[in-house]
């Protein structure tokens, strides 16, 4: 990893290079949070953007608190949320009032073929939220 390259993604310095050269190299325009990396042969960098133009339209008789508009974020969150479900890894969702945290977890739950309870909390003390983190995990 150049210098660069680290400056860029704000990695500490003491973080080791790699013990061989990168195959799917990190790409230099946007940021690195823009992409996703799809490990299909060799691996690849993907923008976030272009998984919009798989998205299939919304039903028309989708209920109104189970719509999501597909955005760069939603794609973002129900890509990491399938992740960390799939290696049962537990996942909190954080972010203020109305933004669709929890219509994303239950929307994406409900299209696996495994049986999951959603357990949403909703927090409205900003100072409670550590506390909440700590009971949950």
């Amino acid at each position: 990893m150049t210098e660069e390259t680290r400056i860029t993604l704000n990695l500490a310095s003491l973080t080791e290079p790699p013990l061989r050269a990168y195959l799917s190299p990190i790409p230099s325009d946007g940021h690195i949070y823009d992409y996703e990396l799809v490990k299909e042969g060799l691996g690849q960098w993907v923008k976030w953007s272009e998984s919009l133009k798989h998205v299939s339209p919304i039903p028309r008789d989708a209920l109104y608190s189970e719509i999501i508009v597909p955005t760069i974020d939603t794609i973002r969150y129900t890509r990491l949320m399938q992740l960390l479900v799939t290696h049962q890894k537990a996942c909190l969702f954080v972010g203020p009032t109305g933004t669709g945290k929890s219509v994303y977890i239950t929307v994406r739950l409900n299209f696996l073929d495994i049986l999951y309870l959603v357990c949403c909390v909703d927090v409205f003390l900003r100072k409670l939220h550590y506390l909440t983190f700590c009971i949950l995990c």
